[in-house]
């Protein structure tokens, strides 16, 4: 929390460096540690989305057939 008469600086958003798009991409959780408390948080997050939604944890280049499966239909 703020004292009244200081000023902080806003918090700067997380910075995407370009050679970081050029590695390769992270093995799975077990084999090679995330190395900062962003790439961890990501690999939580995207355990939690794979989870939640069913997910098989696959990279799409060893996928085949669609990405999505078809949308379930509710009566409304």
């Amino acid at each position: 929390m703020k004292r009244s008469g200081t000023s902080e600086p806003p918090p700067q958003p997380a910075r995407f460096i370009d050679h970081q798009a050029q590695r390769p991409p992270r093995r799975r959780r077990g084999r090679q540690p995330a190395h900062t408390p962003q790439e961890t948080a990501v690999s939580i997050t995207a355990e939690i989305v794979a989870h939640a939604n069913r997910g098989t944890g696959l990279p799409l280049s060893r996928r085949t057939g669609p990405i999505h499966r078809p949308a379930a239909h509710s009566a409304t």
